[in-house]
């Protein structure tokens, strides 16, 4: 085996892809968001050679690298990659089964920032709202979630916004709380909110996030303060171990903006993870029911008056 680093035109990825088919050694479906979030980086200079290289075989087939040819022919622009050729078919079954690539790794690689928290947000909310209205075990069922699932959830330019949205807004209310662990669960809230059907309109949505920031004129039984409380309190939060703390903590903010859409005050603020099903941002068909329950206590209150 030997490397070289080579630049690659999109002639040359095109005839090791041809041969690669040939060869029959596709190695995993090509997935389109992913090759054009590479082009875009090739097409805009963002391109960096790194230690990962190209793997091709003695008769010229790709083991390893086929999304990155893909895109330097989407891009149709030729950039400098690391090539180890005559590299042995075989070492196709054990690829990437060593030093096991993270997530983070991988969305790095393919040109996304603050990887670490994206991911780990992505994740959560793929479990969380696998979960809602269900006890499931949400440790159980992280377990499962695969870096592919994250990718494809990122592949959809409008679920990828909301995500990377999500992330930077969760970064200034963790720092607001002064909880700068709290970014991931507050980021998987904001998903949650922002891609599970409900009621919600963003004007409450933004105006919930922007008090629970900064703390500022919020009434004695407000669930935006109760929240914060329980987020800054040492009995509240912190209490909470470190494996529950994620599902927790996005299940107590999608309650208290629940109670904060409806109007409805709120003092203590708890979720038991095990026992109390994950809640869902304000149900369709929330509000309706609200002002249903308060016209039969107004009417029974009437009736009541009446009687007496």
């Amino acid at each position: 085996m030997r490397f070289e680093v080579v630049t690659v035109t999109p002639e040359m990825a095109q005839k090791w892809l041809t041969k690669t088919e040939a060869m029959g050694l596709t190695n995993r479906s090509i997935r389109r968001g992913r090759v054009e979030r590479i082009a875009h980086a090739i097409d805009d200079d963002q391109w960096m050679t790194t230690h990962q290289p190209i793997a091709i075989t003695r008769e010229g087939g790709v083991l390893d690298g086929q999304h990155r040819l893909h895109a330097v022919i989407l891009a149709n622009k030729a950039v400098d990659m690391l090539i180890a050729y005559d590299v042995d078919p075989a070492t196709f079954q054990v690829l990437d089964t060593g030093a096991v690539r993270t997530t983070g790794d991988s969305l790095k690689i393919a040109g996304y920032t603050d990887v670490n928290h994206l991911s780990a947000s992505v994740r959560g909310y793929l479990v969380y709202d696998r979960l809602i209205g269900t006890t499931g075990n949400y440790r159980t069922s992280m377990a499962v979630v695969t870096t592919t699932d994250v990718f494809d959830f990122l592949d959809d330019p409008d679920r990828r916004a909301v995500a990377q949205g999500a992330v930077s807004e969760a970064s200034r209310v963790a720092n607001g709380l002064a909880r700068y662990g709290l970014k991931t669960a507050m980021a998987m809230a904001m998903m949650t909110i922002r891609l599970h059907k409900n009621e919600l309109g963003p004007t409450t949505v933004a105006e919930f996030f922007a008090r629970l920031t900064d703390g500022v004129n919020l009434a004695a039984d407000s669930p935006i303060l109760s929240l914060r409380r329980w987020f800054m309190s040492d009995t509240g939060y912190a209490k909470v171990s470190n494996e529950a703390r994620r599902p927790v903590a996005c299940a107590n903010v999608i309650k208290c903006v629940n109670d904060y859409a409806l109007n409805r005050p709120r003092s203590i603020v708890a979720f038991k993870l095990g026992s109390e099903p994950f809640p869902a941002p304000l149900p369709l068909g929330s509000r309706l029911k609200l002002e249903h329950d308060l016209e039969e206590q107004e009417r029974r209150q009437t009736e009541q008056d009446g009687g007496e």
